[in-house]
């Protein structure tokens, strides 16, 4: 009787981890893509969308791998189809999942798909989502750290500052921050890179540095007290699995003081898996 306990409590944590989730098939677009003038690419596009959370705007999905079968019997390996690291929100009807796969001469029918896919409701009561007033006043200090990753926020308007002051000069403040120092002066260069100055009508240029500690997604965006997103330019993003720069360029209006972040994150509490699988017909 014990034995069968324990073996009942083993399974649990299996049995939590591998729900399924229904998607419906909505269609199949295969188009040429043209490298050079002799060779191309064909691209099939396969469309899915999860029926449970159809149209939900509180619900964001993305589909984290995915295998397949050709007419043929060949298989597709997960590493085989490409898809949107970003996540699809349910607020749009016309938002589907979508799978790509590059066929390097004739392409054939796919007949199934089976993979894994992640909804992520974020909330401010399961700490997915973390607002921050009046962030203009709290440039170059760590403004969240907590058990999963920490943002490090830089006014980069004045670049030759933040090359002297990061870079090379204040080994300070990255002992005193506990950063991985490999990862943010790799991140910092980085950026300094890819958004080099002068830049014309650049009002100002907010660098938001992630260091994460778990592999979860961390997105930023600025809006104002009525939480309306404000930022009159364009974001730039950078970096590698364990850290991430993003870069907010302001061109038209300067920064206010009334402004502030909203930061949206994965955490253990927010994000659920799901193994799917459809027949396409």
């Amino acid at each position: 009787m014990r034995i069968a306990t324990l073996i009942s409590v083993l399974l649990i944590p299996i049995i939590l981890n591998s729900q399924t989730t229904e998607v419906d098939y909505i269609k199949t677009v295969t188009d040429t893509v043209w490298r050079t003038s002799t060779e191309r690419d064909i691209i099939t596009d396969i469309y899915l969308e999860p029926k449970k959370f159809h149209n939900d705007n509180n619900t964001l999905i993305k589909i984290l791998d995915a295998s397949g079968t050709l007419e043929s019997g060949e298989k597709i390996l997960a590493d085989g189809f490409y898809s949107s690291a970003r996540y699809e929100t349910r607020s749009n009807i016309n938002a589907h999942l979508n799978l790509s796969y590059v066929f390097a001469k004739t392409p054939q029918k796919i007949l199934k798909v089976k993979g894994k896919l992640r909804v992520f409701t974020p909330t401010v009561e399961k700490n997915s989502i973390i607002n921050i007033d009046s962030i203009i006043k709290k440039g170059n200090s760590v403004i969240v750290d907590n058990s999963d990753f920490k943002i490090v926020f830089f006014d980069l308007t004045d670049l030759t500052e933040i090359e002297k002051r990061y870079l090379d000069y204040d080994k300070n403040f990255i002992v005193k921050n506990k950063l991985d120092k490999n990862k943010f002066q790799t991140a910092i260069k980085k950026c300094v890179k890819n958004y080099p100055f002068p830049v014309p009508n650049l009002t100002a240029r907010w660098c938001f540095y992630v260091e994460k500690k778990k592999d979860f997604d961390v997105d930023i965006s600025v809006q104002n007290q009525q939480t309306e997103l404000c930022y009159q330019g364009s974001i730039g993003r950078c970096g590698d699995s364990g850290s991430r720069i993003i870069v907010f360029s302001f061109f038209k209006n300067a920064p206010q003081e009334n402004w502030g972040i909203k930061v949206v994150c994965e955490n253990d509490n927010s994000i659920k898996d799901y193994d799917f699988e459809k027949e396409l017909r």
